[in-house]
């Protein structure tokens, strides 16, 4: 769970940083060639980061790079290369090696193609960036919104498809025993979801419904930013509230298993004493077992 926290805290970091250099470039690009607002007013002209933010221009360019940037690079481009360049290249180099050497047969054979590792629950935070980039768009033109969930729901039907092979065909174990990564997954997506209504807030900013009810408004920028920051924050803490304090509680117990041990060791070859080498060698050389136990290893039975 460490690692998927602080591989989303880094990856967030970094889209930060990028928006952050992408809007500073855009602004001083769209400056030199003069452009306007739908007012009429030369963007160079505007006082604030707020104004400068909420410029059609403005935004149009950085919808259109924050949708460039999230597909096909941030949606597909990475899992695509995973799969050519993590598992079909070695598959194929391996496969080729072993076909060559005529030494490598029976078990050797096996260790040479088990060049993949273990699998983990890392996706977590590819999917939690995925829908983060996607929450980011709700503060933008609400043109580009349906391409991008139409690509995240695609490149996430191509993600799924190949977790499914790779698990199935592909690695030799899975290193996960608890539903800690799980856990820690749920508490970070109140992230995203605190952005959809942080976005709710800053595009609902001085606008009337259609039964002339108007909207709270707030003419200073940092105003504006401390409504949707505020709203962002009740909505983290509510979020971990439920997860940590309410959802726990109607959990549930799970009864433990009545199958005796030596019932359930016949079946399940992958056990303490068959995974405890020095056990296997205790069985053999000094208990002098009729049958002594074998190291358990990873292969085709």
């Amino acid at each position: 769970s460490a690692y998927v926290i602080m591989y989303v805290a880094a990856c967030t970091l970094n889209v930060v940083m990028d928006l952050a250099c992408l809007a500073r470039t855009s602004y001083a690009e769209m400056v030199a060639r003069g452009v306007r607002t739908d007012g009429g007013k030369y963007i160079g002209e505007l006082d604030h980061w707020t104004q400068i933010f909420e410029a059609y221009a403005m935004q149009r360019e950085m919808g259109l790079r924050l949708a460039s940037y999230a597909f096909p690079a941030t949606f597909l481009t990475p899992f695509l290369l995973e799969g050519l360049l993590s598992n079909l290249v070695p598959y194929i180099v391996q496969m080729n090696l072993v076909r060559s050497k005529r030494a490598i047969v029976g078990h050797y054979a096996e260790r040479s193609m088990m060049h993949f590792a273990p699998m983990d629950l890392s996706r977590y935070g590819d999917i939690l960036l995925n829908v983060m980039l996607t929450a980011l768009m709700f503060f933008l033109p609400p043109g580009f919104l349906s391409s991008i969930i139409l690509y995240l729901f695609l490149s996430h039907i191509y993600i799924y498809v190949y977790d499914h092979w790779r698990g199935l065909r592909q690695v030799p174990a899975f290193s996960f025993s608890n539903n800690n990564v799980h856990r820690a997954a749920e508490c970070l997506l109140a992230v995203p979801i605190g952005l959809l209504l942080s976005a709710g807030v800053f595009k609902s900013n001085c606008q009337k419904l259609s039964n002339g009810i108007s909207l709270p408004c707030s003419e200073e920028g940092w105003a504006l930013f401390g409504r949707c920051f505020t709203v962002f924050a009740l909505h983290v803490c509510l979020h971990l509230y439920l997860l940590v304090r309410v959802v726990p509680r109607q959990m549930v117990a799970k009864e433990p298993s009545i199958i005796p041990y030596e019932v359930a060791a016949r079946t399940i070859p992958q056990t303490w004493f068959t995974c405890n080498a020095v056990h296997c060698l205790r069985s053999a050389y000094v208990y002098n077992h009729s049958t002594p136990h074998i190291l358990f290893r990873a292969g085709r039975t």
